[in-house]
């Protein structure tokens, strides 16, 4: 047998076949039904985040790309809020009585108890 050369062609190793291999009509209906099972899970996750995400009513429904870039910007807003109301708690207990605010603050302590209930932070009885 004559070895080949590289200038006579591929190796004799290229030369067998590539083995293909062969999907069964079961295998790829199969494999059909995992991926529909997929993309409603997938479907639903982006409707129940849809939800949380605030928008007007009168938006058309916000696409998959346009969700997530509203949930970034909702949560970095909220992150931005927990930050600023801790601040502000911080504030009002090292001053203690409202008479030792002063202007802007004295005002800022309303605007802290009126987000904290609509936020749902617990309200000291």
């Amino acid at each position: 047998v004559k070895s080949l050369r590289p200038s006579e062609g591929p190796p004799v190793s290229c030369l067998k076949s590539k083995r293909r291999r062969i999907i069964t009509v079961v295998q790829r209906q199969a494999a059909n039904v995992r991926e529909r099972k997929r993309m409603f899970s997938l479907n639903e996750a982006f409707d129940e985040l849809r939800r949380k995400v605030p928008t007007f009513a009168y938006e058309k429904r916000l696409s998959r790309i346009d969700t997530l870039r509203l949930a970034i910007v909702y949560i970095s807003f909220m992150t931005d809020l927990k930050v600023s109301m801790l601040k502000l708690q911080v504030l009002f207990q090292h001053h203690g009585e409202r008479h030792s605010l002063t202007w802007p603050y004295a005002d800022m302590e309303q605007v802290y108890l009126r987000t904290k209930v609509a936020l749902g932070f617990p309200q000291k009885k």
